[in-house]
Parts: structure tokens; C-alpha cells; sequence
């Protein structure tokens, strides 16, 4: 079995070599780009779980990391090259695991938003605003329509739109001027990046665009087709536009034209929407959005039939109050404008003139309970939320200085509402509450709560860059358990239990320790000597060798010889014996005192066991024999076992 796997294995990996190191080309490249918004597709036939796309990026002027894309997709989105000031180069290369493809298609896709550009394959453009067209007579037509800038400013890298501000001599800041050509009688879309038609050259630097022209006599449609460059960028028409063929229009007054209602204006977060409704719309019905201010001039909007609301978000400018109405056009006739007083907002906090104030939403807000009467809450800096939508703002980016390296933000002012459990009216209404100010990134702050008070809740307004600021809801700490009275002994015990834990190891460890370096046995009783005793004979008697202690021979018989023959032999060998202690270990059973019997307390008694009376205990007899710890016999005799042949011994 094994042997199969050794041969199955190294084949695998050479069939994956072999096939990852011809991994074939992507194919079908190709672009979409158009309104800025550029998408690239191919198609891949070999795709597996391994395949990655690599999307290579040059350009004439900056450096781009590649973009890598997983299968399935087949497509990615490139809106980010945009800039009209460049010119880009694509190709797409397969790769798995460490082989790739040839990059893809060979020459590479060359695209740019430049009109004039002559080393891209492909020019993109973008749409036209929406055109509308008026017969003023047989022979005159009148077109119209928005500025490029207004729709496509804030899509330009390093662009954010054009908006009004004051000039020295003019309310209105001229847009960037816009170039176009008019075909007149073209009914059909040209290509306005290549072809070049018979056409009239017209220039547009305001907010909305319109002119009239002369039609030929005798024309029967009255179409147009719009081609121009706008910042480097090539502006096409998306058909071509046709005036209706009206009935002719009686001339009555601007009674006979009902006027617009039910309108109203949403305006929040610098994001402004005008509705309303209208009751006889018809194809010829046109709405004309009329625009006061205080201190800028403003071209009206126009709206088509098909809409009954607009996107005025331009109008933010929180130094300005505005007034809106709404006239319906049907030819040369107009409805009233409407309302009759019109709507007049702002986003000044302050504001006295407006009737309708807008704001920001306050960014959100994280409260924490630290104690039982102190919360804590948090939030970020309006500023980093909103700063980049006001008029001539870019946003507070961190700047260098001499002592700090982060700006300080614009002061917030900001009123804290404690127990505040449903929003409030922040701009028409006024609570108990404490004031802060913040200049920083993240606006923090510590609040006492009442003693009891069953949920900590707050809410808040306030003012930045003089526009209002206002909670989007009541802001709630999360509820806690109540923890038990008792926790803190849960303390003793985490710390307690891993304590006891090492102690007992450490114990454990010592016990083996002490064990390893031990004697496992240890002498008896009998065999160990006194403490006093063990001083007297290691310390002050010197070890001699044991001499052999010897009774005299008694004769039993005439005829047996005694081993010692002269009495000055034995009482030299008791002199010897006397001078020094019997170091022999008697052996004995235990007494109950916890001596010996027969044992080495008996032998040599107390401490002075060696002086010259120890002859009187050693000897319970009272004999002359030395009494030693070993059995004695009473007699020594000699038997003649035959004539010659004497031994010795003790009688039974």
C-alpha cells in the first residue's frame, strides 16, 4: 500500500507542475468606461479554485499597484483611474500558485478620459445632463441644459464640485467653461469622440446652459445632438434631442395653470430633497425651482414631467438662509409659484428668519456605567464626520507644527440631558441640562447620575460650525446584572486554590528530594550507643584491637595440661582487659525499662562505666570470672579418647 502512495504522489506533483507551468492566457479583454465609472471583463476557460487574476497598471504619470482578483469573478471595477490628465495601460495575467500566464491582451488596453489623447485605443466620455428642447416659432428652437460641472465636478480626482461663493464684482462663481458643438437635424446618436459633424460652437460657464437656433425652413423635426469637452473630458450626447410636436398652446393667462402642492423639503446631514405634487402633469409640464438667499445669487433648477422632487444639497451653507418655490411651465405659460410665502430653511443654528431649521445627526454615542452613580460617554468630533460637505471645506486634516503634530478641531459646544430616555426637540426645546465643549478627536466625559436612578440614559445637542447637532436617539448604558454579595470571596478563592496547588507540589517535590538523598534503612535500637557514650569512645578513647578474653584452664583430671601455665600470663591478660572498655555489642532482649538485658547499658553502666568497681556489676555471680555477654560454661574438661589422644571441652 505504501508503495502505490510513493509512486501516486510524485506523479500528482509532476501532472500539477506540468499543467500550472502552462497555464493559458486570459482572453475577451474588454473595457467599459463611461461617467467615470470603468469596469474591466475577460473570460477564462481553465478557471480552477487555484486561479488568481493579476491586473497590471501603467501610467503616464503615477505608479499603481497591481489589483488581484479571485475567480469566479471575471470583471473588475477601475473607476479610480479617472484623472483626465492621464493615460492608462492594462493587461490581465492568469496566475497559479508560482507560474502565470502571458500577460493579456499582447499590445495592453490603452484607455484615457482625455479627448484629445492620442496614444490611448479607447477614449471614454461622459453623458450629457439631460437636454430639453422648445419650439419658439417655425424657425427657432430653444435647447437647455445643466452644467457638466454640476453633475460630475465631485467625481474629478482631487475635485469637490463647484458651489457658489462670492466674487468681487459677481454673486455667482463661474463654472469651468464648457465647450460644446450643436448638430441641428441629427435624429441620431453620433460619435461624438471621432466624427466631426456640421455643427455650431457654443460656450457655457453658468449653471445652466441654454441658447437658441435657427432651424431651416421647411424642417419637419426640430432634433439636436450635442458634443463638447469639458476639463480635458469629452462630453457626448446619449441621443439626440427632439423637440415635441406640441398642439398649438392657446395664449391664456397663468390662472388656467394649477399650481404645484403638498410641497415640503428634507434637509439632514447636508443632504437636501424637495418634494411636492401635481395634479395635471402632462409632457409639455415643466418645473422651475426658484432659489432666494441672502447672500448669493442662484439660477433656478429645472425638473421634468416624470419627477416630483429634486436634490438641492448644494444649498448648505450654514452662513446662508434660503427660500424655495416651485412654478409650474407648460410653454410660455407658468403656474404661481408656490407656496405662497415659500420655505425658508437654513442651517444656522440661530437662525430667526427660517421656518424650517435643519442639522447633522450626532455621531454615535458609547455609554458606560463606572460606578453607581458615575457613567462615562463617548463619541467622535463632528468634524471628522461632516467637515468635508461644508461649502469650501476639505476636511480637518492632522497638520505639522512646531509644539504638536494633531490640529485641534473647531470648538463643539454640546448640552448633556441626564435621564433622557426618548429623543427630545433639540432645536425648538430646552432641558436641565450640563454644558461641555470639545476640540479634540474623541469627545469624552464623566457624568453623575442621580443616587437610584434605575436607568442611565442620556441625550444630547448642541452647536458646531453654527449648525445644530442632534442626538438621533437616546443614548442608554447597557443594563448589568446585579452581581452577588458574596463575589468577592470568589477573589480569595482564584488566588487560594493555585497557592495551595504550588504548595502542595513544592512539598511533594522535597519529600522525593529528601528520599533520593536518604538511607532507605536505619539501624535498630540495640545497635545504636548513647549519645554520651559515643562522645567518650569516638572522642577520648582510642580504638584498640578486642584481646581475647580467656578463662583459666581447670584441670579435671591429673593428667590434662591447662592452656595457660603460669598465673602471670593470666593476670597480665586481665590487666589488659581491665585498662580498656569491651567494645563487643551484647546480645539481649529489651527489658521493659527500654534497656537491654545482657546488653551494653548493663555492661558498662552509667557514664563512669569504665572505672574500676564496673568489675562488681559485670559480674552478677560474684565470681572472679569477668562476666561477658555471651553464654558461659561451667567447666573446661579433658577426655582421654585414647592413649595419646586428649580434647577438651565443657561439660553439657
Amino acid at each position: 500500500m505504501e508503495g502505490r502512495w510513493m509512486i501516486r504522489i510524485p506523479l500528482f506533483v509532476f501532472l500539477a507542475t506540468h499543467v500550472a507551468a502552462h497555464v493559458p492566457p486570459v482572453s475577451n479583454i474588454t473595457l467599459h468606461c463611461q461617467n467615470f465609472q470603468n469596469t474591466l471583463y475577460w473570460n477564462y476557460s481553465q478557471s480552477s479554485p487555484l486561479t488568481r487574476f493579476r491586473i497590471n497598471i501603467e501610467a503616464t504619470d503615477n505608479v499603481y499597484e497591481p489589483q488581484w482578483v479571485d475567480p469566479p469573478n471575471f470583471q473588475t471595477d477601475i473607476s479610480f483611474l479617472s484623472n483626465p490628465f492621464e493615460e492608462y495601460y492594462l493587461t490581465v495575467t492568469a496566475v497559479v500558485g508560482q507560474n502565470e500566464s502571458v500577460a493579456a491582451p499582447a499590445n495592453g488596453t490603452k484607455f484615457s478620459y482625455f479627448k484629445d489623447s492620442t496614444q490611448s485605443d479607447q477614449l471614454c466620455y461622459v453623458d450629457l445632463p439631460p437636454v430639453n428642447v422648445t419650439i419658439l416659432s417655425g424657425d427657432t428652437i430653444e435647447f437647455r441644459f445643466l452644467h457638466p460641472s454640476l453633475v460630475y465636478s465631485h467625481k474629478l480626482p482631487g475635485k469637490q464640485g463647484n458651489k457658489p461663493k462670492k466674487g468681487p464684482n459677481t454673486h455667482i462663481k463661474k463654472l469651468p467653461e464648457f465647450n460644446y458643438f450643436v448638430m441641428n437635424g441629427q435624429r441620431t446618436k453620433h460619435d461624438c469622440v471621432s466624427s466631426v459633424y456640421e455643427s455650431t460652437e457654443y460656450t457655457c460657464d453658468t449653471h445652466v446652459c441654454e441658447e437658441k437656433l435657427a432651424v431651416k425652413d421647411g424642417q419637419q423635426n426640430h432634433c439636436i445632438s450635442i458634443h463638447g469637452q469639458w476639463e480635458r473630458v469629452a462630453v457626448c450626447s446619449t441621443h439626440a434631442y427632439c423637440a415635441s410636436e406640441q398642439p398649438e398652446v392657446p395664449k391664456t393667462s397663468w390662472m388656467n395653470i394649477p399650481p404645484v402642492s403638498n410641497i415640503t423639503l428634507h434637509c439632514k446631514n447636508f443632504q437636501n430633497t424637495l418634494y411636492w405634487n401635481y395634479s395635471q402633469s402632462s409632457p409639455l409640464t415643466r418645473f422651475r425651482i426658484n432659489i432666494g438667499a441672502t447672500d448669493n445669487v442662484y439660477e433656478p433648477q429645472w425638473v421634468d414631467p416624470s419627477n416630483f422632487q429634486t436634490d438641492i444639497s448644494f444649498l448648505r451653507n450654514p452662513f446662508e438662509e434660503y427660500c424655495l418655490t416651485v412654478t409650474a411651465v407648460v410653454g410660455q405659460n407658468e403656474s404661481v409659484a408656490a407656496p405662497a410665502n415659500g420655505i425658508k430653511f437654513s442651517y444656522f443654528k440661530d437662525s430667526t428668519q427660517s421656518d424650517q431649521l435643519c442639522y447633522v445627526d450626532l455621531p454615535p454615542v458609547n455609554v458606560t456605567i463606572l460606578s453607581g452613580d458615575t457613567i462615562e460617554f463617548r463619541f467622535l468630533h463632528p468634524s471628522l464626520v461632516y467637515s468635508h460637505k461644508l461649502p469650501g471645506k476639505q476636511g480637518n486634516k492632522p497638520k505639522k507644527r512646531h509644539n504638536t503634530h494633531i490640529k485641534k478641531l473647531r470648538e463643539f459646544t454640546y448640552f448633556v440631558l441626564n435621564g433622557q430616555k426618548t429623543k427630545h426637540d433639540c432645536l425648538s426645546s430646552v432641558y436641565e441640562s450640563t454644558e461641555y465643549t470639545c476640540d479634540t478627536h474623541v469627545c469624552e466625559e464623566k457624568l453623575a447620575v442621580k443616587d437610584g436612578q434605575q436607568n442611565h440614559c442620556i441625550s444630547i445637542h448642541g452647536q458646531w460650525e453654527r449648525v445644530a447637532v442632534c442626538s438621533t436617539h437616546a443614548y442608554c448604558a447597557p443594563e448589568q446584572p446585579e452581581l452577588p454579595k458574596t463575589s468577592w470571596m470568589n477573589n480569595y478563592i482564584y488566588i487560594l486554590f493555585p497557592l495551595l496547588a504550588c504548595g502542595a507540589i513544592v512539598a511533594i517535590l522535597a519529600m522525593v528530594y529528601q528520599k533520593q538523598t536518604t538511607a532507605s534503612t536505619s539501624l535498630p535500637a540495640s545497635m545504636k550507643f548513647p549519645g554520651q557514650l559515643r562522645q567518650k569512645i569516638m572522642g577520648h578513647t582510642p580504638l584498640m584491637p578486642e584481646q581475647p578474653d580467656l578463662s583459666p584452664l581447670q584441670a579435671s583430671s591429673p593428667g590434662v595440661t591447662s592452656l595457660l601455665t603460669t598465673c602471670e600470663e593470666i593476670n597480665g591478660n586481665e590487666s589488659i582487659k581491665d585498662a580498656e572498655p569491651d567494645l563487643r555489642l551484647t546480645i539481649g532482649v529489651s527489658t521493659q525499662g527500654g534497656g537491654v538485658y545482657g546488653g551494653l547499658e548493663e555492661t558498662l553502666g552509667d557514664e563512669e562505666g569504665l572505672d574500676g568497681d564496673a568489675d562488681e556489676k559485670e559480674n552478677p555471680s560474684g565470681g572472679d570470672q569477668p562476666f561477658s555477654g555471651y553464654e558461659q560454661r561451667s567447666k573446661l574438661v579433658g577426655v582421654e579418647m585414647a592413649p595419646g589422644d586428649n580434647v577438651e571441652g565443657y561439660r553439657g
